[in-house]
């Protein structure tokens, strides 16, 4: 019983280790080409443009988001789904200031405002 304390803090300090882990592993999956990424966000219309998790975890578990292109919603998902796959996250609500924006469209791009 007196080690329980010690339990707990080693606990709450692996599911920290790991939420940040899968949060880089993620964020790193997504940095391939320029010319990739601007394809990912071209867009005519701010209704072109969607929010999506940027990383495996996403806003509501502590992650990010960004904005894409909604004809690329699907190819995105599934490089997240086979990269984050073994990934759990923790349920808690991001900081992150991209979960607090929308999805426009800007100068062609779909940008984060």
């Amino acid at each position: 019983m007196k080690n329980l304390p010690m339990i707990s803090i080693l606990v709450v300090a692996g599911h920290l280790i790991l939420s940040g882990y899968a949060c880089d592993k993620a964020t790193s999956m997504g940095q391939d080409s320029t010319a990739k990424e601007h394809k990912q966000q071209a867009c005519m219309t701010d209704a072109d443009c969607m929010t999506v998790k940027e990383d495996c975890c996403g806003c509501n578990q502590g992650g990010k988001q960004k904005a894409l292109a909604r004809s690329q919603e699907k190819g995105w998902m599934a490089q997240l789904d086979a990269t984050c796959g073994d990934i759990m996250c923790m349920q808690m609500i991001s900081n992150d200031a991209s979960c607090k924006k929308s999805a426009i469209c800007q100068e062609g791009q779909c940008v984060l405002k």
